[in-house]
């Protein structure tokens, strides 16, 4: 049963996959779910969702996300995503993980994607240190005792080494034709039927936007939104979840070695906003100061009517 779903699920994919590659890693073997059943799922195989797994290879992180758009238009069944961009592992490994069923014989299976670098570098080096660190953390539990201190010296060795490597290659993720892409994420926050815009200079201009900003070396997109609220209001806030995101990579003429592609949360504050810190101002839905905003972010007020009802040319 396994077999015939993966059978399909590589049809399927190489069906709407169309210049993205397919990797057809086979069925998981026995070793593997043994671990995963006394490491994560305390022997609970139902909780299994990757019998039947394949991934799909981009070349960069907007590529992920139109692919995660066309899955969505597809016939998947699809059961849950989950952005390990947006939430790295603690070894800041990365990807997309897509659960969906076989309608056939409602088997589940998992459809990963990540970028060529991302990958190469977990078949060249990542995929081992995962399975070291994974098989240290089974074997202790299978042997049904803490890990020893040289164990957790060994894993944070083995950690840090692997957040290294897939800090390297995702980087690699952002170029095309030689220009860097800035990865850009942003809070929309609203106050019944007002929306916070801050102040900032965008090159000779000043700009409102969206609170947030640039993502770091080595940020998940989660903690890096957190961090750039903190830094231009003042508080933390509590993300609630990926609006969307920017469906063309976008040059600022005063910028023009850069792309920008943007990723956009809805999000609550947990405390008091300070609207001096960067001249924060809260704007009707209705009428948005468009005049004073990037083109990328009208695309984004454009695209989600459901938020603003200004009428957008």
């Amino acid at each position: 049963m396994v077999e015939k779903t993966q059978t399909r699920l590589i049809a399927f994919l190489n069906n709407v996959a169309h210049k993205r590659i397919v990797i057809n890693p086979g069925i998981k073997g026995p070793k593997t779910i043994y671990q995963l059943l006394q490491t994560r799922w305390n022997g609970d195989a139902s909780r299994i969702t990757d019998y039947a797994r394949a991934t799909i290879g981009v070349d960069t992180i907007k590529d992920v996300y139109d692919c995660i758009r066309a899955f969505k238009r597809s016939s998947l069944q699809i059961i849950s995503i989950t952005d390990n961009f947006v939430n790295p592992t603690p070894e800041n490994y990365r990807d997309i993980n897509i659960v969906f069923k076989d309608v056939i014989n409602d088997m589940l299976g998992e459809v990963q994607i990540n970028t060529m670098p991302l990958i190469a570098y977990k078949n060249r080096e990542g995929h081992d240190l995962f399975d070291e660190i994974r098989t240290i953390r089974a074997n202790a539990a299978i042997e049904k005792r803490e890990l020893t201190d040289g164990e957790q010296a060994l894993l944070r060795h083995l950690t840090e080494k692997s957040r290294e490597g897939d800090d390297s290659s995702f980087e690699e993720s952002l170029t095309l034709n030689s220009k860097k892409i800035r990865i850009g994420i942003y809070a929309v926050i609203m106050r019944g039927d007002e929306i916070l815009l801050t102040t900032t200079q965008a090159g000779s201009q000043t700009i409102l936007n969206l609170p947030g900003g640039g993502v770091d070396q080595g940020e998940g997109f989660a903690a890096a939104l957190k961090r750039e609220c903190l830094e231009e209001l003042g508080c933390e806030v509590e993300i609630e979840e990926m609006l969307c995101t920017s469906e063309d990579l976008y040059i600022n003429p005063e910028f023009p070695d850069f792309y920008m592609f943007n990723l956009y949360f809805k999000a609550n504050p947990k405390g008091e906003i300070d609207l001096t810190m960067h001249n924060c101002k809260w704007f009707k839905r209705s009428a948005m100061p468009l005049e004073h905003m990037l083109p990328i972010d009208k695309e984004f007020l454009r695209n989600n009517p459901c938020l603003f009802s200004h009428e957008m040319t």
